[in-house]
């Protein structure tokens, strides 16, 4: 009988299974594994850094060498360089997001029925410009018109209205590669993030994670089970999304001094081929 994994081989077991999905996307871009490397390089200096501190005592370059297992002179090197994931493109897919959100929420955007009301291009609020300029002040409206009317959000009616379709941002069809690195950067990240934070042996308070799943399903009842999971997803998703936004309202109304903070809940749907492994 085998005896239980070590920490490194768990360690590797999981490292590989993350990355294989990973190194397929990279590839099939492009990407060569010494730029990957040197990613991977900068991320182990900058939170050996930041993160690894002997309290008390100031960071040396020295003790990240140590860290890291690289040499000083890279550490320096590495120190220096600016990020190489600054590309806006979070941001651009937050700003799109709040404003689906803003519209199926805000009262100003509803009509008596308490549904999303058709709102023209330009005008005071209720309209398009407005409700762009509130929740994600900056972009030009006809950019952010374009990209909901893309992955179908929003749609232009035939006396030049814009209605709303779906209250959440899901690409769809992604022309350009950068859309799903940057959803890829946003869930994964979330996911790994907060099972860091549950194995820190100083953690206090776990977060939610967790999974279900059944190696059982027939294969006929496929398309049943993914529709199944999707519509109850995108429920709690939406009364979620809800209750955030109502937590974000009542910070502008009491204009609290409380710092603000980035939280929500990421769902996906996973599922194997007939050998057990995961289809990633």
């Amino acid at each position: 009988m085998a005896g239980k994994p070590t920490i490194s081989q768990a360690c590797g077991s999981a490292a590989v299974r993350v990355f294989r999905p990973l190194v397929r996307m990279l590839l099939r871009h492009g990407i060569p594994y010494k730029t990957i490397a040197e990613w991977l390089r900068w991320v182990y200096v900058q939170v050996a850094n930041e993160e690894f501190r002997i309290p008390g005592r100031k960071q040396s370059k020295s003790r990240v060498a140590v860290l890291t297992g690289l040499t000083r002179v890279d550490v320096d090197r590495l120190l220096k360089m600016p990020s190489p994931v600054e590309t806006g493109s979070h941001r651009e897919y937050q700003r799109a997001a709040k404003v689906l959100t803003g519209w199926a929420r805000d009262e100003t955007y509803l009509d008596d029925h308490g549904q999303p009301c058709r709102v023209p291009f330009q005008g005071p609020a209720p309209s398009f410009e407005a409700l762009v300029e509130r929740f994600s002040g900056g972009t030009p409206p006809r950019a952010v018109l374009d990209e909901l009317i893309r992955v179908k959000a929003v749609e232009k009616t035939d006396d030049g209205m814009i209605q709303l379709l779906n209250p959440q941002y899901v690409p769809i069809g992604l022309e350009d590669a950068r859309d799903y690195f940057d959803i890829l950067g946003q869930a994964a990240g979330g996911l790994v993030t907060t099972i860091a934070h549950n194995t820190d042996p100083d953690c206090d308070e776990t977060w939610l994670q967790g999974a279900t799943f059944n190696d059982r399903i027939p294969a006929d009842k496929a398309e049943e089970i993914a529709a199944h999971i999707k519509n109850r997803g995108r429920e709690l998703i939406f009364e979620i999304d809800d209750y955030l936004y109502q937590q974000s309202i009542e910070y502008d109304q009491e204009q609290s001094d409380s710092p603000l903070m980035e939280a929500g809940l990421g769902i996906y749907f996973f599922r194997g081929d007939d050998h057990g492994e995961e289809d990633q």
